[in-house]
């Protein structure tokens, strides 16, 4: 699969050149060019650049002056991180949340408008187990359709999560799973679970929390999802109202307990 890397011309000889560069591969003897880099994009004033489409098993990369026909052969070496050469982010992102995660839409230095995107939510408190998954775009599959904010922030157990992103479409180029440290692109996220003294419902006082959703924007089949509540030992009751919609919805309540082992 074409991946992208990063490159530098530092120094350009004496020779006038040309505008545009041509670039070509080893693995087929720099016989067909893959892409075209303006000059401008790889000076020393505009670098790094990121140069998408590299042919699977390029090791050396040869960029073509099309007008003085000079050469420069640039070896590839290392790996990517999309994190610091994209500056990888979201327009909103709160790292503390109460039952959800509230994020907005993935931004970057490297396009201004990123269409096409997943990212994987790993957690509670695990590095291995993915809890729901979100994006834009339809390139990809996904749960969630961002922005996950407002009535749309996507309910969760407590615990920490981190966002990883596992496919994005960059320069018309799509890129999967060798993305670099895109797990360090993002603050840990610290969701924490509703008690009686965390509420703050402006709505009714009877009850000290309101949890709305909608999965609709997403145009997307809805997924189960889990928000907890921590009683304290001395609590006795638990209240609840349930406002149905047009469209049916399930409330499943489980208990557990030090006292209760099975739920």
């Amino acid at each position: 699969m074409p991946f992208p890397i990063e490159i530098c011309l530092t120094y350009t000889g004496t020779t006038s050149l040309g505008p545009i560069f041509s670039a070509y591969s080893n693995i087929d003897s720099y016989t067909t060019p893959f892409a075209s880099v303006l000059l401008s994009d790889i000076i020393q004033s505009s670098c790094p650049y990121l140069l998408n489409g590299v042919p699977d098993g390029t090791t050396i990369v040869r960029l073509r002056n099309i007008s003085s026909n000079c050469c420069v052969d640039l070896t590839i070496s290392g790996t990517i991180d999309l994190c610091d050469l994209c500056d990888l982010g979201f327009n909103l992102y709160s790292s503390t949340t109460l039952s959800v995660i509230t994020v907005g839409n993935l931004t970057g230095s490297c396009e201004n408008n990123i269409t096409d995107y997943l990212i994987n939510w790993y957690g509670p408190n695990s590095n291995t187990n993915v809890q729901f998954t979100s994006g834009v775009g339809n390139q990809f599959s996904y749960q969630w359709t961002h922005p996950l904010t407002g009535n749309s922030s996507v309910f969760v157990p407590s615990g920490v999560y981190i966002p990883e992103v596992e496919s994005i479409i960059l320069n018309g180029v799509e890129l999967q799973e060798n993305l670099g440290a895109t797990s360090n692109c993002f603050t840990p996220i610290t969701v924490e679970a509703y008690n009686c003294s965390n509420g703050t419902n402006p709505i009714d006082t009877s009850y000290s929390h309101v949890l709305e959703f909608t999965g609709s924007s997403s145009g997307l089949i809805p997924t189960i999802l889990t928000s907890e509540f921590i009683l304290s030992s001395t609590t006795n009751y638990f209240a609840y109202a349930f406002k149905a919609e047009n469209v049916p919805d399930t409330l499943k309540i489980t208990y557990s307990g030090s006292s209760y082992n099975v739920p």
